[in-house]
Order: C-alpha cells, then structure tokens, then sequence
C-alpha cells in the first residue's frame, strides 16, 4: 500500500527563546590544554548521559559537564580509533561514528570515547570522492550523501546534483534519492581553468536524520521532505516565507562570493606552483543573482529528534532566528530561538544547546547554554 504524503500546517508559534546571559560550560577555560586549545572544530554533540563530545580534525574531546572530567581520544594515524582525517561525524544511539574517508572507514565510539567497531566502505560507489555520511543504522548501513561536479559537463548557470546512497556492510550500494542539489556558476577564466561561482542568493540542499526519517530540504521548493526509509515522503513541513534582498545586501553578498573566489584562486595558483605550473584565471565575473533569497541556509536534528531550521541569515543582521519542529509522528513547531549572527548552533539537548563561536582573533570555542523566554515575552 502506498505511503500517504501529508502537509503539516505551519501556524506559527509565540514562544521566542533566547540563549541565557551565562554559558554552563566554555571550552576556552577548560583546565585541560586539549580541550581549552582544540582546533578546527567541525562538530560537537550532546551525547545520551548529557556530556559533549568534540570532534577536529584529527581528534575528539569527551568532556563530563558535571565534573570536568576529559579524554582525549582519536590521532592522527591509520591505527584502530586513529583518523588520516576526519571528514564527517554522526551520533549513533549510544556514542559517535567518525567517518575518515582517506581511509574509507567508519569507526564507532561509545559514549565514553571506547572503540567499538569499524566499517569500510567503497568509496567507488560515489560520484564525488568527499561524499559524506548522513545516517547510519545498527546493522552498519549508511545513507551517504553524494554531490557530482557538473563543470566538466556544462558552464554557465546550473546545478550541482545531490543524490543519496545507501551503502551496506558488504558494498553493496543503491541511490536511494536524487535532489537539485547546489545552485552554481561555472566560468572558464583560461584554456586550462574553470572557476565555481556561487550564485547570488543561490539555491541550496540540507539534509538531517531524526529517528528513521531522513528530512531533506531543497530551498527551491516550498517544503521540507520528511521520508522514511524507503524513500518514501511521509510528511512536508512548511519552508518559511522567502525575502527580497535590498540592495545593501545584494551588494555585501556580492563582495562575500568574491573574497571567496579569491581565496581560491590563490590557493589553486599556490598549489599549481608547488608542481612547477603556472595557470593565468584572468579577471573575475560577476555571478547572476536570484531575486529573493532562499528561506532557510542550515538545518540540523538535535538529541531529542528535534528538527532545526535557521531562516536565511544576510550579512547585515546581527540575529537571525531558527524555528523547532518536534518530528515524531506528526511534524508540529514548537518555539522559535533568537541568537546572534556570529552564533553557529551544533545541537541541542531539553533546554541546553551547543553553541561554536569565534573571537576577534579567530579561535574557536565551544560553549554550552540555556534557552530561555526574555521577561517581557513571558505570560
């Protein structure tokens, strides 16, 4: 019998978070050294006991909040529970999968930082070699996420597919979905070089995994995908509305993707000078641009199965908003959460969440706060 879709109505909700004046926990004032200097943060989870797990490049931080206690675990190696480099990370019911794809393994830890177990995928299953995880589930198949440069096949305006691959134990692989993926630009700027663009305000494809639905949004569309296992959309929740950019933005975030393509020029001249070439890639482009931009930019599900998703954040505000589903059995917004633009949320857990924030200098830190109803908001 066919699955019935359904669309759950967004009626807003009056609840406004927002995050406490003090943090419980702050990672830069940590006593131990490897976690109050831990670098290139990538992820952090709140794990089932409550504690955080931090994960960089090469390691992971096990930090109990209750009474300070750490353990470092992970290096840089080829070793059981040791990482070439971490390039994805998933909280599993009772620990954490780290996925190094130099070594196309997948390892699993327990909540206390011990190695469980590891699996090895094929990775020429994947149209992109930077495929990344997405779920896993307790027999060990992942559900990656894997995204094909199409500069080679077409320039000008199009887009970067996305499709998901579930991949078992054995390597055995099947695409499960396919979605629109990035919005990009491709720009032959010499006889040997083509450059990626962003697009102005550019479409884009988030995913998450709560409790054996994968939520997928694609931010052309008006909704997000709530599916099950087989693929299979069960519900839609509601996109919010999109907004015209004034030209103030428009302008900022015109100057944004062209710092980001100088970066990468001069990476890629860097890199082809280290081998003895030398490639001119001319003078940049101006990108096209779309009249509105998309309703959301970041999504994530949290310990609680909890969808959350941030309303497009321009670069001239200082807050931006996220709004939270509750996902089990039928879709239903809980509250809104008003934080501030230099604010990266990880994941939340009751009341808690994991906030990274960079100072002035760039260093990275992870925090811990509480949600809570400004005064004046209160009934």
């Amino acid at each position: 019998m066919p699955t019935t879709t359904k669309a759950v109505e967004n009626r807003g909700h009056s609840i406004l978070y927002r995050l406490s004046e003090d943090s419980l926990f702050d990672s830069s004032v940590h006593p131990d050294l490897a976690v109050s200097e831990i670098e290139s943060i990538s992820a952090a989870y709140f794990l089932a006991s409550g504690d955080v797990v931090m994960v960089s490049r090469y390691d992971m931080q096990f930090v109990e909040l209750s009474s300070g206690r750490s353990r470092s675990v992970g290096g840089r190696g080829s070793g059981p529970g040791e990482f070439q480099i971490v390039m994805g990370t998933l909280r599993t019911t009772d620990g954490v999968a780290v996925w190094d794809m130099l070594s196309r393994k997948v390892t699993l830890f327990s909540a206390s930082g011990d190695v469980h177990r590891s699996l090895f995928y094929n990775p020429l299953v994947f149209k992109n070699t930077l495929a990344n995880p997405v779920a896993i589930q307790s027999d060990g198949t992942m559900l990656f996420r894997d995204q094909w440069d199409t500069r080679a096949t077409g320039l000008g305006r199009t887009w970067d597919p996305v499709r998901y691959v579930r991949v078992r134990p054995d390597g055995e692989a099947e695409v499960v979905l396919e979605y629109e993926g990035e919005e990009q630009f491709y720009h032959r700027s010499g006889p040997e070089a083509i450059e990626p663009y962003d697009v102005v305000f550019g479409h884009t494809t988030l995913e998450g995994y709560s409790d054996n639905r994968l939520l997928v949004a694609s931010t052309v569309r008006d909704s997000i995908d709530v599916l099950d296992l087989a693929g299979q959309v069960v519900f839609r929740i509601p996109l919010p509305d999109r907004r015209a950019a004034s030209a103030l933005q428009s302008e900022m975030a015109r100057a944004s993707i062209e710092e980001k393509r100088e970066r990468l020029v001069a990476n890629a001249a860097r890199a082809l000078r280290r081998e003895g070439e030398q490639v001119d890639f001319g003078p940049a482009v101006n990108p096209p641009s779309n009249d509105r931009a998309p309703a959301i930019d970041r999504l994530f599900t949290d310990a609680d199965d909890r969808l959350w998703i941030r309303h497009y954040h321009f670069l001239d505000q200082d807050s931006v908003r996220w709004d939270v589903w509750a996902t089990d059995e039928v879709p239903q917004l809980e509250f809104g959460l008003q934080v501030g633009s230099g604010d990266q949320l990880l994941d939340a857990q009751g009341d808690r969440l994991l906030v990274r924030r960079e100072d002035e200098l760039g260093v990275t830190r992870i925090l811990v706060y509480e949600m809570r109803i400004p005064t004046s908001r209160k009934q």
